[in-house]
């Protein structure tokens, strides 16, 4: 089963209608403003969350109209409405989770969506977010992707956590055996995938996987 959530950050509508269109979602839940990006799209989400303060009165009654589930939440919550979003989708135990306008311009709301990945982790459900530029995912045992399969040209690990040991990269223009990234270096920005296929493995901790076209 594959999940799509659209939230409420910056979503190119021609790109979110290519995956419409490409994708084979199973489930879309929209978290707060992402009801305003389905509605210029005229597209209908199965569920609906959030507390609703950046859609408008005419695009909210709309889909109320339409009796569509809904989760409402008073506006002063402890979860961001993505948050909520992911715990719902997480709780029908699907394959796959792929968010949508979870980065933009507030680069708090972005940080603390990638701090989200983790939950996809603590579930071992496979999270990610996606926009036109990039995906990000998080690796926190073996991996493997084909060249054919790649989200752009370039592909950064990160430390999720303080550090991660038994870090090994196979297949890339600058490989790694049985090494360490740590917080505060920048040793696995801007990658390559080298060869047919890519093999990523971590020993201890959590990597930020972010595969960029730019």
């Amino acid at each position: 089963m594959h999940i799509a959530i659209i939230s409420g950050g910056s979503i190119l509508p021609p790109f979110l209608e290519n995956r419409i269109k490409e994708d084979n979602w199973d489930y879309v839940i929209a978290a707060d403003r992402g009801l305003e990006v389905c509605y210029a799209l005229n597209f209908t989400p199965d569920f609906m969350i959030g507390d609703f303060d950046s859609v408008s009165e005419n695009v909210l009654a709309h889909y109320q109209n339409m009796q569509i589930p809904v989760l409402t939440y008073p506006s002063q919550k402890d979860d961001t409405d993505t948050e909520l979003a992911l715990k719902v989708a997480l709780e029908q135990k699907p394959e796959r989770v792929t968010i949508y306008g979870a980065t933009g311009t507030r680069i708090d709301h972005m940080l603390a969506n990638i701090s989200l990945l983790r939950l996809g982790v603590l579930h071992n459900i496979s999270v990610e977010i996606v926009d036109d530029k990039n995906r990000i995912r998080l690796i926190s045992d073996t991996f493997h992707m084909k060249k054919t399969e790649q989200y752009g040209d370039y592909i950064s690990f990160l430390p999720m956590t303080e550090m991660v040991t038994g870090v090994t990269l196979k297949g890339f223009q600058y490989n790694l055996t049985d090494g360490v990234l740590a917080q505060g270096n920048s040793l696995g920005v801007s990658n390559q995938i080298a060869e047919e296929e890519v093999y990523v493995s971590v020993k201890n901790g959590i990597l930020i996987m972010i595969e960029s076209k730019d």
